[in-house]
């Protein structure tokens, strides 16, 4: 496969834009391995609003990947609380570790090295020795896929032929006029999917590499990249048991329902909401140990993990026998954002205070 235009225009009208209408961004003003590589983890099914504040706080409270090493992991996802998708965090923790025990405590310049990482794939290693260590390497992320998938006119999906993009950019970044601005030529390639050529409606008109553009030439810009098959999407009920006191909910660490590892949980049972609920409040003793009683109900909250799709029904309890705290339960206090709870368990709790029927803080 070969661009359908002048390789060394192509990458010049990309430098060009980039240079011009980049965004500023905190990871954008280093060269710092280790920030490249939290950024990137981060920016994974996140938009960039989101990821700067988390970016900017976990730097602060883990300054080198040595301080993320030696961190107790409640306190990571902790500040990863509200981010979503924790396995990032964990997977991030456990390189730390790893870097810190092989590397020196540097994110290795070696690819085989950096692909042994827990949580580094191949997009990662690239990004990190692109940005940070100005190596060879090409990056394909979604946004890259979109645009080069539109730019060559690929009317197939792009999961029938994932190494297609990979060849195409190792050739590209390899060409004399990105060779020493390989860092800029991968993120002008991620920036022109973020701000310009957009998943809906592409802004064409202002497109840099518009001159050669496959899919708008043939009006198709709406139809490529053609979408992949959809994902099953397995949904669940749950009942959430929720439990309060001065400002705190009643967690659970262990709800053996693995949805969000390594963080404290509202108590969860599995459930088709059949049944009145003095029953459900019997299956929490239960299943949880926890002597309650129901005092009340709230509407339901919706949730999706990936191809998750939750939904819980929260139920008012109170105790009727003080749990004891330890490894297992743990009263949390919500005023804190920092609290290590998932964000459909802030959800719960807002709706309790909004509804009234428990104490605002």
């Amino acid at each position: 496969m070969r661009l359908p235009v002048a390789t060394d225009r192509f990458i010049t009208a990309l430098l060009d834009w980039y240079k011009e209408h980049k965004r500023d961004l905190p990871w954008r003003k280093t060269e710092n391995p280790y920030h490249i590589w939290l950024s990137e983890v981060m920016l994974q099914q996140t938009q960039v609003k989101v990821v700067i504040p988390y970016f900017l706080r976990f730097l602060s409270a883990f300054p080198t990947i040595e301080d993320l090493a030696k961190a107790d992991l409640e306190k990571v996802l902790a500040l990863w609380s509200g981010l979503g998708y924790y396995a990032r965090a964990r997977n991030l923790h456990m390189a730390a570790k790893q870097i810190c025990g092989h590397y020196q405590g540097a994110f290795p310049a070696d690819k085989e090295q950096a692909l042994s990482l827990k949580g580094v794939g191949r997009y990662t290693a690239g990004a990190v020795h692109s940005i940070a260590y100005g190596k060879t390497d090409p990056i394909v992320d979604g946004n890259i896929r979109r645009v080069m998938a539109r730019f060559m006119g690929i009317e197939e999906p792009l999961s029938s032929s994932p190494e297609m993009l990979w060849s195409l950019l190792t050739r590209v970044v390899r060409h004399p006029a990105v060779r020493y601005s390989v860092s800029q030529f991968n993120q002008s390639l991620m920036e022109l999917g973020a701000l310009v050529c957009l998943p809906g409606s592409p802004k064409c008109e202002v497109c840099p590499i518009a001159f050669g553009c496959r899919a708008r030439k043939r009006g198709a810009q709406d139809k490529i990249p053609v979408p992949r098959r959809p994902s099953r999407v397995e949904k669940t009920r749950f009942i959430a048991g929720v439990i309060q006191s001065k400002g705190c909910l009643l967690l659970n660490r262990n709800s053996g329902n693995g949805l969000i590892e390594g963080l404290w949980d509202l108590p969860l049972v599995k459930s088709d909401f059949k049944g009145p609920v003095s029953e459900l409040a019997a299956a929490f003793l239960r299943e949880h140990g926890l002597k309650v009683k129901v005092i009340g109900e709230l509407s339901d909250v919706r949730h999706q993990i990936t191809f998750r799709r939750l939904l819980f029904r929260p139920i008012l309890l109170r105790l009727e026998r003080e749990a004891a705290e330890g490894a297992d339960w743990r009263w949390v206090c919500m005023e804190s954002k920092q609290a290590p709870v998932s964000s459909y368990v802030r959800k719960i709790w807002a709706l309790s205070v909004a509804r009234g029927r428990l104490p605002s803080l």
